[in-house]
Order: C-alpha cells, then sequence, then structure tokens
C-alpha cells in the first residue's frame, strides 16, 4: 500500500527515518524538512510550504523536485497545507 511520509523541520532522528520510509511511498517534505532529507538517501517527491527554513543547499540538492510554493503571510501553517 502506497503511503504519504511528511517530513518537517526540527528534531528528526534519521535512524527513524530509514525504519519507516518503505519503497513506493509519496515522500513529502514540508518545507524546513527537506533539510533533514539531505542527510539521507532519500529524495522527496515533493516539497511544499513557504520555503522560509529550507536551506539554499537543500533548494540546490532537490532542484528536480515539484515545489509548491505559498506566501510567508497565510492562513495556515506548512504542514496544514501539506496535509491539505
Amino acid at each position: 500500500m502506497k503511503r504519504a511520509v511528511l517530513v518537517c523541520n526540527g528534531s528528526v532522528n534519521t535512524k527513524y527515518l530509514y525504519s519507516h520510509i518503505g519503497k513506493g511511498d509519496f515522500l513529502i517534505a514540508v518545507d524546513g524538512g527537506a533539510n533533514k532529507l539531505m542527510k539521507t538517501k532519500f529524495v522527496p517527491n515533493l516539497i511544499i510550504g513557504d520555503l522560509d527554513s529550507i536551506s539554499k543547499n537543500a533548494l540546490k540538492k532537490f532542484r528536480h523536485v515539484e515545489i509548491k510554493k505559498f506566501p510567508v503571510e497565510k492562513d495556515k501553517l506548512d504542514l496544514e497545507l501539506a496535509i491539505d
């Protein structure tokens, strides 16, 4: 069964990621969550958010990934946008 896995910014244990992300999962980096994925072998299928927390290095590494950018001034949190 295909799952959506959201990786958010904050404290992330890479061992946990490796044990919970499976082949075929749809991987969504929620803004700065892309920074966390840079330390792994995983490439997100989508990056979403206002991109105020993502590093330039992450944007460069994942430049071929679809990005849904939202304005910084918005009514929802980046995580809420990803869930919607």
